[in-house]
């Protein structure tokens, strides 16, 4: 059952979100006849205007009765101020710290095996560029469950490379960071999960938990693309803002650009808000069915579906 939560992304070329915490564990043996599952909403993207933060995502936990595992929401990302450290830590604007992944207690799940243990990774910081007469500054990608976010780039010759400051004519090259790439449980294959509504099917696989991507400003190429796993796109200054993540995928909001030079008000605004983290999802593929209480306020009929 692997177990995310995602957070969500920044505004004003901010970081994007970090997804939410991955875990996955396999030949479990139920102790008691009641399973508790707890699935947490995603962070709130930062609100625009002279907000320039999101919000982290909410913790996910699987119970069976007193024991059991709780993974850790998403860190927010941010343009002003760090982004916040979670699951998968969230991307920041250059100036600012990026996110970590934070530590948790909890390594084991009593007579379980795990994988993916780590939970996630971290965010990455944006490029600061120093052209006055334009505005491409650009934020870092959120971290994954896969993969760290990455830098803002620019593209010479087809090939796109990491850097964390533009040169004066990089503005026609130059792109927020991508969020990290999430993770794909072997066992979930792509029609059960188009069956559920669960995760981001690509080709064949299925994947959780990919970072949001970072913003960018109004003069630069585009904003960081969200990793697979639901991550949602960084943008511009469009008057959409960052894209949010979608949902039971865990992934991380995209963060929106920004525009302080020539604002086209019919398409765009000075700082439009960054997007929501996706919620959280739980799977649970078991013999026999045991007896399952919920306590969640986005359930819907995905929830109890064979896998």
């Amino acid at each position: 059952f692997p177990v995310t939560i995602s957070g969500g992304g920044g505004a004003r070329h901010a970081g994007g979100g970090g997804a939410g915490a991955y875990v996955e564990a396999t030949n479990y043996s139920i102790s008691s006849s009641t399973v508790t599952i707890v699935v947490g909403s995603g962070g709130n993207g930062a609100a625009g205007g002279s907000t320039y933060q999101g919000s982290s995502g909410q913790a996910s936990s699987f119970k069976n009765g007193s024991n059991g595992l709780t993974t850790l929401g998403g860190g927010y990302g941010s343009y002003n101020v760090s982004a916040s450290n979670g699951g998968s830590g969230g991307g920041s604007g250059w100036s600012q710290s990026y996110g970590t992944v934070s530590s948790q207690s909890q390594s084991t799940l009593s007579g379980s095996s795990l994988s993916g243990i780590t939970f996630g990774n971290e965010g990455r910081s944006g490029a600061n560029e120093g052209d006055a007469s334009y505005d491409f500054w650009a934020g870092g990608g959120g971290g994954g469950a896969g993969a760290r976010g990455e830098n803002p780039t620019k593209t010479s010759g087809g090939i796109a490379t990491e850097v964390t400051s533009f040169a004066n004519a990089d503005r026609t090259v130059a792109r927020g960071g991508n969020g990290g790439v999430g993770k794909s449980p072997t066992w979930l294959s792509a029609s059960a999960a188009n069956t559920l509504g669960v995760g981001h099917v690509s080709g064949s696989s299925v994947y959780f938990a990919g970072g949001g991507g970072g913003g960018m400003g109004n003069d630069g190429v585009d904003g960081g693309i969200g990793g697979l796993g639901g991550g949602g796109n960084g943008t511009k200054a469009q008057k959409t803002g960052g894209l949010a993540a979608s949902n039971f995928t865990g992934g991380g909001g995209g963060s929106s650009g920004f525009d302080d030079i020539n604002v086209n008000t019919s398409v765009d605004l000075q700082n439009p808000p960054g997007g929501a983290g996706g919620s959280g999802v739980v799977l649970v593929r078991y013999i026999p069915s045991p007896i399952i209480s919920l306590s969640n306020s986005n359930l819907t009929g995905n929830v109890g579906s064979a896998i």
